[in-house]
C-alpha cells in the first residue's frame, strides 16, 4: 500500500553555490524541510527541502515536517524497499512496525536501515548523525517518487553551501512547485458522458510524479447531478491510494486501528472496513455506508475505479479516510 493513514503521525541570501565557506566546529547540526502543501492542504508536494545536501562526517541533520501528510524519512542502503502491508493469519493486515516506528538508532554510516518512523503532523522532527563519508540516498516509503541525498565529505571539508543559501534554494522550488500544483488543481475537472445506462461524470484522483505533486482532491469538490446518474471516481496518481467513503449516519471509519500490547508499541492495522468495498453499486440516500475499498494506481494489486449510481435526491458527502487530515472530502449534489 503506497500510504499509511494519519497515525501516531527564508532567510537571507547567500551568493550562488561556491566551495570553500569554511566550517564552523565539527558536529553542526543542519536542517531539512519534509514536504510541502498549500494552505488548504489539497496541494502536497512529495519531495525534501533541500532535495541534495552536503555535509560532513560528525555532522546531524534533523528532518522536520512542513506539510499536514504522513512522510517517512528512510535510509535503505541499497535494499528494497519495506512492504507497506503484513498479512495475518487472522485475516487482518498489519502496518509494519518497522515503517511504522523509528528503526537503526541515531548514526548512519552508510550500511543497515535507518528510518525515521512515520512523521505526522506539522514541526515533527527526526536527526540522524552521520559517521562516515559517502553519497546516500533516502525515501519516503509512502512516496515512491520522493527521494532525497545526502552527500558526506570527510570530517573538515569545507562546505559548498551555507544553510541559509540552502534554504534559499529551497524556497524557490518549493514556490515553483506549488504554483505547479495550483494550476494542476485548476485544471483537473470532472467529465461528463453519456452511456446505455445514463449519464456517468467521471471524478480523476490525479499526481504529477515527475513535479512531484499529489492532489488530495476529487477533481470538483462539489459535483452536481441528476437522479439516475453515475458516478465515476478513478485513480491516475501513480504514488498515492485513496478510497471513496460516504460515512451515512455513523462516524466516518479510522483508517489505521491500533492494537496495544503488554511491552512496546502498538500493533497497527488497517481498518477492514475501510479495506473491503461495501453498500453495493447504488446509493439509495437514506444514510447507509457506501465504500470503494483502497483504490491504487494500477491493477493488481487493487481497484483503479469506483462507481456508484444515485438513485435519490439529496446531499452526500464522502471522504477519502487515508487523507482526512488533508481535507479530501467531496460532495455529491443529487436533483431531480
Amino acid at each position: 500500500m503506497a500510504r499509511a493513514g494519519a497515525i501516531l503521525i527564508c532567510v537571507a541570501l547567500g551568493i550562488s553555490v561556491f566551495v570553500g565557506l569554511g566550517n564552523a566546529a565539527p558536529g553542526r547540526t543542519w536542517h531539512v524541510a519534509v514536504g510541502a502543501d498549500s494552505a488548504d492542504h489539497a496541494v502536497q508536494v512529495l519531495d525534501y527541502y533541500p532535495r541534495t545536501i552536503t555535509v560532513d562526517a560528525g555532522d546531524s541533520i534533523t528532518f522536520t515536517m512542513a506539510a499536514v501528510s504522513d512522510h517517512t524519512v528512510t535510509f535503505l542502503s541499497g535494499a528494497q524497499p519495506l512492504p507497506l502491508d503484513e498479512p495475518q493469519k487472522d485475516g487482518r493486515v498489519r502496518f509494519p512496525s518497522n515503517v511504522a516506528f523509528p528503526q537503526g538508532g541515531r548514526t548512519y554510516n552508510g550500511s543497515g536501515l535507518a528510518n525515521s518512523g512515520l512523521l505526522s503532523g506539522l514541526g515533527k522532527s527526526w536527526t540522524l548523525t552521520f559517521t562516515k563519508p559517502g553519497r546516500y540516498t533516502y525515501q519516503c516509503l509512502l512516496h515512491p517518487a520522493q527521494v532525497g541525498t545526502v552527500v558526506v565529505q570527510p570530517a573538515g571539508t569545507p562546505y559548498p553551501m551555507t544553510q541559509a543559501q540552502y534554504d534559499h534554494l529551497a524556497a524557490q522550488a518549493r514556490t515553483q512547485a506549488l504554483a505547479a500544483g495550483a494550476k494542476l488543481r485548476a485544471a483537473t475537472r470532472a467529465t461528463v458522458s453519456e452511456s446505455a445506462n445514463g449519464t456517468v461524470y467521471t471524478a480523476p484522483m490525479v499526481g504529477d510524479p515527475a513535479r512531484r505533486l499529489a492532489l488530495y482532491r476529487f477533481g470538483t469538490d462539489t459535483l452536481r447531478i441528476k437522479v439516475g446518474s453515475t458516478v465515476k471516481w478513478v485513480m491516475t496518481d501513480p504514488d498515492e491510494i485513496h478510497t471513496i467513503t460516504f460515512a451515512g449516519s455513523g462516524a466516518l471509519p479510522d483508517f489505521i486501528v491500533a492494537a496495544p500490547q503488554a511491552q512496546g508499541p502498538p500493533n497497527l492495522y488497517y481498518n477492514p472496513k475501510v479495506l473491503a468495498p461495501a453498500g453495493g453499486a447504488s446509493h439509495a440516500g437514506i444514510g447507509a455506508y457506501y465504500n470503494s475499498g483502497i483504490l491504487y494506481p494500477v491493477n493488481p494489486p487493487g481497484p483503479t475505479s469506483y462507481s456508484l449510481k444515485f438513485t435519490k435526491a439529496g446531499t452526500f458527502t464522502y471522504w477519502c479516510v487515508v487523507h482526512v487530515p488533508e481535507g479530501m472530502r467531496g460532495t455529491i449534489v443529487v436533483t431531480q
